[in-house]
């Protein structure tokens, strides 16, 4: 899985924004994001399971986040307390997340008993069922079907073609 971008950070800009210990080049240029396999020398990575820590040394990456008591080879690592929470921070660095203007598609079908919050911006062919309650500033984007009595919190985006079913809450927090 390659998530490659046009868009480079430096290393040391990358441990600020996750909260890492560098050890390695600050200055050195990441274009992207992979996982291990698929990861070149320009790309950052995620080692968290300890056997591929063990075999790191062969793959060629342009750096590597991984667990603060990793021991191995000290060369453009980012050491954190939690290896996930830290790739995907660093993910949201490369592909952050896209302003959306407020907007209800005309070709959205909302039960009348729905109640839609503020600035909430609703793609075509979504349904929103009875007595659905919809915070401020939700995206949904197309395709989507809201079951009745669903409730979405404040500042929650659903991708496309999203189903939630009847009784569900949903926060992003």
């Amino acid at each position: 899985m390659h998530l490659q971008t046009a868009m480079h950070i430096t290393l040391g800009e990358i441990s600020k924004e996750i909260d890492g210990v560098l050890i390695g080049s600050p200055d050195k240029i990441i274009r992207g994001i992979a996982l291990i396999d698929d990861a070149t020398s320009n790309q950052i990575t995620l080692v968290a399971e300890k056997r591929t820590l063990q075999m790191l040394h062969q793959f060629e990456v342009g750096a590597v986040i991984v667990p603060a008591n990793y021991d191995g080879p000290q060369t453009n690592i980012i050491k954190v307390d939690d290896p996930q929470l830290a790739f995907a921070k660093a993910i949201a660095l490369f592909h952050p997340k896209k302003s959306i203007q407020p907007e209800i598609s005309s070709l959205v079908k909302i039960h009348s008993s729905a109640t839609l919050g503020k600035d909430v911006f609703i793609g075509p062919f979504t349904s929103i069922g009875p007595r659905a309650i919809i915070g401020d500033r939700v995206v949904i984007q197309a395709g989507s079907h809201i079951d009745e009595d669903v409730f979405i919190d404040d500042d929650t985006a659903l991708s496309y073609n999203v189903v939630i079913l009847s009784h569900t809450q949903v926060s992003e927090s």
